[in-house]
């Protein structure tokens, strides 16, 4: 009797010395690698949204180019053809393309035809960063020096950060001389950034970066930042604008599956 006592005694103490040393295990071993294979999925779903803005751009890019470099474009920019105008820049153009601005300017900025439209309500409106006036022959979207040169990115407004394109107006043969600017904008707003969270499937929220120094004091550096929570990770990153100032803040919320499925594994081999 006295033996088996002893027999279940020192069963019960292996399995109890068994289950400490497997937490001793997961926790020294296992769980640094399930956290770094989180940190590593977090960086790549922050990286898959602003890749995914940066194909909108480009996109952008790409539509403004083919607007630019075209034969009835020069000539509208040479004559002010009225039938360019009715053809091309009426507000179907916008709402089908989602667009709220184009623009047509000479080389010092001067407007040869230039409008702003809310897409999504068909109603034009006013951005003072887009005057009537024109822009100031040194402002960043005018600099274009090569016949196949563009400038795109973001642009803050005040009527919200919007994609925005900028490429020299040019003959259907891509050669020049340089005839003026060609100018397309889009807003980045709620539906866009709806768009983007479905294509990505990535919960990322967007919000004012205001100045450096504010973006630097809440803690956001260049690259992506990692935060730990207990169910989620935080990746964070600051967005720029087309001359490299802080814009936007892209914070995106990443649920820890790997631990989780970890802890699960941990409780069954238990």
């Amino acid at each position: 009797m006295v033996l088996r006592r002893k027999i279940m005694i020192s069963v019960l103490l292996l399995v109890v010395l068994g289950v400490i040393l497997q937490g001793i295990l997961y926790r020294c071993l296992l769980w640094p690698s399930y956290e770094a294979l989180e940190r590593d999925e977090a960086r790549r779903q922050a990286q898959r949204v602003m890749a995914a803005l940066q194909s909108d751009i480009e996109h952008l890019r790409s539509f403004a180019a083919d607007w630019g470099t075209w034969d009835d474009t020069c000539q509208f920019v040479a004559d002010r053809n009225p039938e360019y105008a009715k053809s091309n820049l009426g507000l179907p153009t916008f709402t089908q393309n989602g667009l709220n601005l184009i623009g047509l300017l000479d080389r010092s900025g001067r407007p040869l035809w230039l409008q702003t439209v809310y897409p999504r309500t068909e109603s034009v409106i006013h951005l003072p960063e887009f005057p009537e006036t024109g822009l100031p022959a040194d402002h960043p979207l005018l600099r274009l020096e090569e016949v196949d040169g563009s400038v795109s990115g973001l642009w803050p407004t005040s009527a919200g950060p919007m994609l925005v394109a900028s490429v020299p107006i040019v003959g259907s043969d891509g050669a020049g001389p340089i005839r003026g600017v060609l100018l397309m904008g889009r807003p980045l707003d709620a539906v866009c950034v709806e768009k983007l969270r479905r294509q990505t499937q990535v919960d990322f929220r967007l919000r004012p970066a205001g100045s450096a120094s504010e973006a630097g004091a809440a803690g956001f550096a260049p690259g992506i930042r990692l935060e730990t929570g207990p169910d989620t990770l935080r990746a964070r990153a600051v967005l720029a604008d087309i001359v490299g100032r802080p814009l936007l803040l892209m914070d995106a919320s990443i649920p820890r599956h790997i631990i989780a499925r970890g802890l699960a594994s941990l409780r069954v081999a238990v």
